[in-house]
């Protein structure tokens, strides 16, 4: 056997034996693998907890229709520390079978056992994409419950082991929660980029470092946007619907336009989504804009390299193109083409951006 079909058998038992659920397999951590792995993980973890928007959404969804889930078969894609599992397995679910790869399961399970659902609820330490069975006597599941939406809604690349989890194990007539979500541009105004984020690089303690200050506008920034700054309505980029989306449909590359809407100056696309739940008893959709309450996602803030002066009514139109880094498969590469002809400002750009 050759040493490139060595290494293939070796990857392979070792996807293998990383399917193995927790409740069948003696993973064993050591205080080091706690500390670096699991705990590394808590600050993620404490700020979507702590996210009261996100967390009562899909207590709204979950624990508000019992109906979906009762003695249903439930996977929660990259269940992390187990909220979402916790929630369908109250809301009266058969079985709950939580996935992810990330070692913070070991703390997953004592958390399921101090809530006295360890018979209901089993975890799997692996990808999604490496599961190659379910637990005994289960072959598909009923429904499908995530928390996939990063930054940029696409950031983070979690969407791509959904649809792999719904093509392989949800029934047909099988329900995704949530079941569709929308991206959104807009114009905004920062007042202080050029003082607080440009020309802080013109002395650093008495050190030059202006070879930093091109490189600013190029990188997104995620952060909270004031309403107070926006400057126009939105613009809706790319509508999906979790039942339908293949894995292709994430790299695109789409019209979009939005018009602004008071006389102010512009120079920042912002992006945020919404998300929503459509097979619930009453249907609704969360919003990450700026003109609703505060999320964990904020909102993802894209610096132009000027600033240009806007009337209301006056239109942008441009091309938003997104797609995978190959190479650094977690960065999302954004490229915006744009055009405004405006009263006073007659602009044609194209702006790149990576997202990491």
């Amino acid at each position: 056997m050759s040493k490139i079909e060595n290494e293939k058998e070796t990857e392979k038992k070792t996807s293998q034996e990383e399917n193995k659920s927790l409740h069948e397999s003696n993973l064993s951590f050591t205080s080091k693998d706690f500390y670096f792995e699991a705990y590394a993980h808590i600050g993620s973890h404490e700020d979507i907890i702590r996210d009261s928007t996100f967390l009562n959404s899909f207590k709204r969804a979950i624990l508000d229709n019992p109906q979906i889930f009762k003695d249903k078969v439930v996977m929660d894609v990259g269940c992390g520390i187990g909220i979402l599992s916790l929630m369908a397995a109250k809301a009266g679910a058969k079985k709950v079978i939580g996935i992810d790869h990330s070692k913070i399961l070991l703390q997953t399970n004592e958390i399921i056992k101090e809530n006295g659902f360890s018979d209901t609820i089993t975890l799997i330490n692996s990808k999604v994409e490496d599961v190659e069975k379910l637990p005994e006597g289960i072959e598909e599941v009923d429904v499908i419950i995530s928390d996939w939406m990063g930054y940029g809604l696409f950031y983070e690349h979690m969407l791509q082991s959904v649809i792999f989890a719904r093509d392989k194990w949800l029934k047909e007539g099988g329900i995704m929660m949530p079941d569709q979500a929308s991206l959104y541009i807009s114009g905004a105004l920062d007042p202080e980029l050029n003082q607080n984020r440009i020309n802080f690089w013109d002395n650093v303690y008495g050190f030059q470092m202006k070879s930093i200050k091109p490189l600013i506008p190029k990188e997104p920034l995620i952060a909270y946007v004031s309403s107070d700054y926006m400057v126009s309505d939105p613009g809706l980029i790319k509508k999906i619907n979790l039942v339908k989306i293949d894995s292709e449909d994430i790299e695109f590359e789409t019209d979009f336009q939005f018009e602004f809407s008071k006389q102010n100056y512009f120079n920042t696309f912002v992006l945020y989504f919404t998300y929503g739940f459509n097979y619930v008893k009453s249907p609704f959709n969360i919003s990450t804009s700026p003109y609703y309450p505060m999320t964990h996602w904020k909102q993802t803030i894209l610096y132009l390299d000027e600033m240009y002066p806007v009337f209301p009514n006056e239109i942008i139109k441009g091309t938003f193109k997104h797609i995978q880094d190959k190479k650094r498969p977690k960065d999302l590469l954004v490229s915006i083409k744009y055009q405004l002809n405006g009263k006073i400002c007659k602009k044609k750009q194209e702006n790149y951006y990576r997202l990491k």
